[in-house]
């Protein structure tokens, strides 16, 4: 019997019959530890030989501040919306945690990466709807109004965007009769000044 000869284009085939095998990008716990020892003797990684073989990162992939970036700009550009988690979830779940580790939210890394988000879209509907002296407006009705602007986003996307700029000091909240009300503080409205459109 012939010993196997492994040379990189072998390793290569062999992730990508790994990945039509799961039909995903293989992750290390699925296929043998002697793959990856050959992948990281001629790649010198796991994810470059998987980068090479199928044009994908690898789940363990690392990514880096402009990828993040270049990816909701991307995502941005073909939905022709900001990105939300679920439009995540086709993309990778280390991207979420990357992004949460690195920007503390998704609607901060979309607004450094597009200068506009989900939030900002929020407190300058609730800036229009709260004038100063005048009092707060409902999740409803800030949802209501970025709908007519052509934002159709979840009442939970709105209440967690408003919940985000509170958590910031942008906005105050508080119920009445189980109808949660927003308003604008100062604070707020200087970020909105700083966040012109």
């Amino acid at each position: 019997m012939r010993k196997k000869i492994w040379t990189p284009e072998r390793i290569l085939q062999e992730i990508r019959d790994q990945e039509r095998k799961l039909g995903r990008v293989p992750k290390l716990k699925d296929v043998p530890s002697s793959l990856n020892l050959l992948s990281r003797q001629a790649f010198g990684s796991w994810d470059k030989a998987v980068e090479l073989a199928i044009s994908k990162p690898s789940h363990s992939h690392r990514w880096t501040n402009d990828e993040i970036l270049q990816t909701l700009r991307s995502l941005h550009s073909r939905f022709g919306r900001f990105a939300t988690e679920k439009d995540l979830d086709g993309v990778r779940t280390s991207l979420q945690t990357r992004i949460c580790r690195t920007f503390g939210t998704l609607n901060k890394a979309n607004e450094i990466a597009i200068g506009n988000s989900a939030r900002i879209e929020a407190l300058r509907v609730l800036n229009e709807l709260t004038p100063p002296g005048c009092d707060n407006a409902t999740t409803q009705e800030v949802r209501f109004h970025l709908g007519k602007k052509g934002l159709q986003l979840s009442g939970q996307m709105v209440g967690q965007s408003l919940k985000q700029a509170r958590d910031d000091g942008y906005v105050i909240t508080g119920k009445y009769d189980r109808t949660t009300w927003w308003k604008l503080t100062q604070k707020g409205r200087e970020f909105l000044n700083e966040h012109r459109a």
